[in-house]
């Protein structure tokens, strides 16, 4: 379980906790790394979530 899956936190807090300065820059990141918006993820809405590299 990762730390989006399990928390009550912001988005915002959560690119804190991971060291972005910016909510924007973090998504950006995460949508490159996983192909899904952290807002999709977290809610549970993106089927098949794995980290295939390209």
């Amino acid at each position: 379980m990762t730390t989006i899956e399990r928390t009550t936190k912001t988005m915002t807090e959560i690119a804190y906790d991971f060291g972005y300065y910016d909510q924007s820059h973090f998504i950006q990141d995460f949508k490159q790394f996983s192909g899904y918006s952290p807002k999709l993820y977290y809610d549970g809405k993106a089927n098949d979530i794995f980290y295939a590299p390209k």
